[in-house]
């Protein structure tokens, strides 16, 4: 999008376990182009020597966790805090929020730089439940069987079992932060598969950020609906009507295709006969098409037996000439590929005769992916070996 699209930004969180890989896979991300706050690296420049975290740490722990150069000795403090659960608290109580802070000053940076999406690796993001975790829009969790996850970190810091084992037992388990999850994307295997499986988690998401960026106009849930003024058909007269007038009411808005159809009289219809029961919990309807409010008028006008309305309709029939209501709440189609839609037919029946996945811009004689875990890496294998 570029600097006259509407302003929004979308934050992707990078979560999961200590040791199962969120470096590896916000790497991927980098290679797509997201700018990526880590948590990790904030928590450093937070407690170098004089800031006011750091004064702090020194106070509370004493000089006994600095190393000779005057920096704190990371192995030192870990080794207090992940045996002291209220030390922890002490810890995390002084570095997370100074950490919070920073990420949120880098978000806004980007925000008024026309990044309309930017990833955050969070280790904590569950375990904190803090702002950052309120207002990121998906969630992706590392994972990889805590068996593996042990392993790796005690080889990554030369830990013992009891150490490492302690270390992980100061976070929510991983297998518990998987069911939190937007996306999960397994890090169990070596750096090919984890790639692999992370493309097949990063389409579907990017299809959600396209969605978003795409609609971000629209009407959304929980926020107010777009704004309209039209000219509608009320009693086989002509009213300027605006949404301001069924202020203080509900209202159904009825978005048909268009007038002298053969479906689009029995839906306007229903509603039509049922009115009284609307009224009744104060709700209104109206049905809008893109069609004129003279092609309305004389649809109200043909009788009902002939295909129209007839003339005793009570609900207001919009004229949407612009179609700048239907697209204002994000139901607008363009138009309609007759060859993308015998494409999306044929990829149904594929699916449903032999289970298989039809991958982006697949056809008839096309390779698919086998879903199981383990057969669907053939696909990508061969893809990537092209």
């Amino acid at each position: 999008l570029d600097k006259s699209s509407k302003s929004e930004m979308i934050l992707i969180a990078v979560t999961g376990g200590i040791a199962s890989g969120k470096s590896t896979v916000t790497k991927m991300f980098r290679e797509f182009g997201f700018p990526v706050l880590d948590a990790d690296v904030y928590s450093r420049q937070v407690v170098k020597p004089n800031t006011p975290a750091f004064r702090k740490i020194v106070n509370h722990f004493g000089t006994d966790i600095l190393d000779n150069d005057g920096n704190l000795n990371r192995e030192k403090l870990a080794n207090i805090i992940f045996k002291n659960q209220s030390e922890r608290k002490v810890l995390n109580g002084i570095v997370h929020p100074a950490v919070r802070k920073q990420m949120f000053l880098d978000v806004v940076y980007y925000f008024f730089h026309f990044r309309q999406c930017v990833v955050l690796e969070v280790p904590l993001l569950f375990e904190s439940k803090s702002l950052l975790y309120s207002i990121v829009r998906h969630t992706v969790v590392v994972w990889c069987p805590p068996s593996i996850q042990l392993e790796r970190l005690k080889k990554r810091n030369d830990l013992s079992d009891a150490d490492a084992t302690l270390r992980i037992a100061a976070q929510i388990p991983i297998d518990e932060k998987r069911k939190l999850a937007d996306f999960v994307i397994n890090n169990s295997g070596d750096i090919t598969e984890t790639y692999n499986q992370s493309m097949f988690e990063f389409r579907s998401l990017l299809f959600l950020l396209l969605c978003a960026f795409c609609f971000a106009s629209i009407a959304k849930v929980s926020e107010p609906a777009p704004d309209w003024t039209a000219t509608a058909v009320i009693n086989l007269d002509f009213k300027e009507i605006s949404l301001s007038d069924y202020a203080g009411r509900y209202l159904v808005i009825l978005f048909y295709p268009l007038d002298f159809t053969f479906v689009c009289p029995t839906e306007v219809l229903a509603f039509n006969d049922r009115m009284k029961d609307f009224e009744a919990i104060n709700t209104a309807v109206v049905a809008v098409s893109v069609d004129s409010h003279f092609v309305h008028h004389a649809w109200v006008r043909t009788p009902r037996k002939e295909g129209g309305l007839g003339n005793d309709v009570k609900l207001p029939l919009i004229s949407d000439l612009s179609h700048n209501m239907s697209k204002a709440y994000g139901v607008y189609l363009e138009g309609r590929s007759v060859d993308e839609t015998l494409r999306l037919i044929q990829a149904f029946q594929h699916t449903d005769m032999y289970g298989d996945v039809c991958p982006a811009e697949w056809r008839p004689g096309s390779d698919t992916i086998d879903p199981h875990p383990d057969h669907k890496l053939k696909y990508f294998k061969k893809k990537n070996d092209l």
